[in-house]
């Protein structure tokens, strides 16, 4: 899960001196354990210094921008320009990308739900564009199966 961070008052700190106007992004991995435990911070040396700058963050969007099977992301930002970054892992995982066609009406497919069976668990994606605030990640579904064999 990730969020794009920045307060809403430029001049907040003069208030509460613990906040900043400029916020990093926050990563958390969902640890999917029965514990309870969820989702854990993800901390820098594993997801890289360029996501953790302090911005004005307002929106954030997922694309496969080099086609290489893992998800990118862009982060929108108020006062500078939007931010590429770019997932550059080669593990070598599996994944395939779906891109659903409606053939008489919404021909975007948006609201299809995909359900994809591995290694004795469903795995489930919705084609839906909109995840955060006036931003639109793309149509394709990916959908990674990490080391096991999507045959």
């Amino acid at each position: 899960m990730l969020t794009a961070n920045g307060h809403l008052e430029p001049e907040i700190n003069r208030v509460q001196a613990d906040q900043q106007y400029r916020q990093p992004a926050q990563l958390f991995w969902n640890q999917g354990d029965s514990k309870g435990t969820g989702f854990v911070p993800v901390p820098s040396e594993k997801c890289g210094d360029d996501l953790l700058k302090p911005i004005v963050g307002r929106g954030s969007a997922f694309a496969d921008i080099d086609g290489d099977g893992d998800l990118d992301v862009i982060l929108t930002q108020v006062g500078g320009p939007p931010l590429l970054l770019r997932n550059d892992q080669n593990l070598g995982h599996h994944w395939i990308r779906l891109k659903l066609v409606g053939t008489k009406s919404n021909r975007d497919a948006i609201g299809a739900l995909i359900k994809v069976r591995v290694n004795g668990h469903t795995l489930s994606r919705e084609v839906m564009p909109t995840r955060s605030y006036l931003s639109q990640s793309e149509l394709p579904v990916t959908v990674g199966f990490g080391k096991s064999d999507p045959g």
